[in-house]
């Protein structure tokens, strides 16, 4: 019964959902409008994308790079590690 609590409460920390909107994870107004205005929707759409990707998005500046990477760290996520697709 514990063990289950324990495992629940787990999952629920660790089980991101990609399709989470931009809106729904708390970003500072302006990256969230940075984000939004260059075409990125949810976290999946994010995850996509490289640290050069993002900061080449119009009106990124490295806060906006460092709040998003620090915010997908946060949620066990990340940005892509190179520029590849």
């Amino acid at each position: 019964m514990l063990m289950d609590k324990i495992r629940a409460k787990l999952d629920k920390r660790y089980n991101t959902d990609l399709t989470v909107k931009l809106a729904d994870c708390g970003f500072t107004a302006r990256t969230f409008h940075t984000l939004r205005k260059g075409g990125i929707a949810n976290v999946g759409d994010l995850t996509k994308m490289s640290w050069k990707q993002l900061s080449g998005v119009r009106n990124s500046t490295r806060s906006t790079c460092q709040e998003v990477s620090d915010k997908l760290e946060d949620m066990g996520l990340g940005l892509r590690k190179d520029d590849a697709k």
